[in-house]
């Protein structure tokens, strides 16, 4: 190589931004996780996770240079966006918790009475993703098995414990103290121009 070819005019070491990937995305900040009563400590999906707790190390009051962990109530996910929210779209109707075992209600020796809900207590349990049909016809195409969804009495959509929900200041996002709306109750919400507004 030449030392001529070396050279190079100021304007092409500048990228052309718009001739790579994607245009500028909008990302909003959300706070997802899933409730107490999910029998599974988070739930992937659509490329994100939905845990049902994490901890936070701060600073622990009186000692100096340690740590203390504090629980928190879901993740943060700083990055959503409109294409993230869509394939969430896609898949949360076609994903099941299925419970193994109901916890039920006992008596309270001595007192007759029953205590104890079992929708307030953890039962155990896994998450299905149901596949759809074109799924399944690849793979049969290609001579792979795949299982089918069969339908069990204590299949539950999943959407019913997992919440996904924007955060008030996208400035500064912040997980809540108290567990928001579920998603079978609030459905997909995305926050544009300061408003959010239900995914149609």
């Amino acid at each position: 190589m030449s030392k001529h070819e070396l050279k190079a005019a100021g304007d092409e070491l500048v990228a052309d931004l718009d001739a790579h990937g994607v245009t500028h995305e909008r990302q909003v900040a959300y706070w997802v996780g899933v409730t107490p009563q999910c029998p599974v400590p988070q739930i992937n999906c659509g490329g994100l996770n939905f845990p049902k707790i994490n901890e936070l190390l701060i600073p622990r009051p009186g000692f100096k240079n340690e740590k203390q962990r504090v629980p928190v109530i879901g993740g943060l996910v700083r990055d959503m966006t409109a294409d993230k929210l869509a394939a969430l779209r896609e898949i949360l109707p076609r994903l099941v918790i299925r419970f193994t075992e109901d916890a039920g209600t006992h008596e309270e020796p001595g007192t007759g009475k029953n205590i104890g809900d079992a929708h307030m207590r953890t039962r155990k349990g896994f998450v299905i993703t149901i596949p759809t049909e074109d799924a399944v016809k690849d793979a049969n195409a290609r001579g792979i098995a795949i299982r089918r969804y069969v339908h069990q009495p204590n299949d539950e959509p999943a959407a019913r414990y997992m919440f996904l929900t924007p955060c008030a200041d996208q400035n500064e996002p912040r997980r809540g103290e108290v567990y928001p709306a579920t998603l079978d109750k609030t459905g997909l919400v995305w926050h544009e121009a300061g408003e959010p507004d239900i995914l149609t």
